[in-house]
């Protein structure tokens, strides 16, 4: 396949766009509110609440105090990281469908010890925790969607990382795109069909047997990668389509490099989409980083002639 530019191709879908996480945000910030007003409830009315609730056991409302606790200061560390990270966000919202879970089966197993009022407060409290968690899967569902109707993508999605590299000498171990199986532990195996820059293609293969391949579309030397995911072949085994990917590379002070691996894409099933890409959320980062540290490494380690000889090619 041929190059029609060996320097630079525009990147079809600048600007970007971005998803907004603010939504997913102020969600886990009413999460905190409200679980914080439960345990100023559990320390202020124990012998009252106790008394609502059939007796229970002495240490069981001063426990469950502490353990929200524990989860309200988990709730405020995500609220307040940036980038949010989905996949702890969607544990959150799974706990508190067990919240909710929970409350109706004690309602209906012990529900008879309870007062009127001890009733009223767990059906109160379950149909707030209900709301947050409602508002928290609407957040997910908005820290995704970003429409790009150059690609034709529903969903975005992007891991941002630093190396102590230059952008310089990090820029050909990049662009090796078929050596990719080299520094990425998820991959068993990586080619290039053609020369590198766009209209090249990459195949790939984990170790699950999974395989698909990417189509160089986009190609700014020394900045930039953008791959188109083919989808439309035999057996491509991820829930997305159309999908593309690319890599971006921007200098930051003291020779470091900003990396910035994303993906848009839109999920099948269209409903699934907060699911699928939290799931991914949660080993995607630290994947990019192990390949990243490794290409680092390689980078600092080959001789800057060959380096030099590489990223003019």
């Amino acid at each position: 396949m041929t190059r029609t530019d060996p320097d630079h191709h525009p990147h079809p879908s600048d600007p970007a766009p971005r998803p907004d996480d603010g939504p997913l945000r102020r969600a886990l910030l009413a999460n905190a509110t409200l679980t914080t007003l439960c345990i100023a409830a559990l320390l202020a009315f124990p012998a009252e609440l106790a008394a609502h609730l059939g007796d229970p056991p002495p240490a069981l409302l001063p426990g469950l105090a502490a353990a929200l606790a524990g989860f309200a200061a988990f709730l405020l560390w995500q609220a307040t990281r940036r980038p949010i990270r989905l996949f702890f966000a969607l544990l959150t919202t799974a706990s508190d469908l067990l919240w909710v879970l929970g409350s109706a089966i004690l309602l209906l197993a012990l529900g008879d010890r309870f007062t009127d009022l001890g009733a009223g407060l767990v059906i109160g409290v379950a149909a707030g925790v209900a709301l947050v968690g409602t508002l928290q899967w609407r957040g997910l569902r908005h820290a995704i969607h970003a429409p790009d109707d150059t690609l034709g993508t529903r969903h975005r999605y992007a891991v941002q990382l630093e190396s102590p590299v230059p952008r310089a000498r990090l820029w050909p171990i990049v662009a090796d795109l078929g050596a990719i199986a080299e520094h990425g532990a998820f991959l068993a195996e990586s080619r290039l069909e053609g020369d590198p820059g766009v209209g090249a293609l990459r195949r790939c293969a984990d170790h699950g047997g999974k395989r698909w391949a990417e189509e160089v579309t986009g190609w700014a030397k020394g900045e930039r990668i953008q791959l188109r995911f083919r989808s439309e072949e035999a057996g491509f085994p991820f829930p997305m389509a159309p999908m593309h990917g690319g890599w971006i590379l921007e200098d930051l002070p003291a020779g470091r490099t900003r990396v910035t691996i994303w993906w848009a894409f839109t999920a099948r099933p269209a409903w699934a989409a907060p699911l699928i890409v939290a799931l991914l959320d949660g080993s995607m980062g630290k994947s990019m980083r192990q390949t990243l540290d490794s290409m680092a490494r390689d980078a600092a380690t080959r001789p800057a002639p060959e380096l030099a000889s590489e990223a003019a090619e």
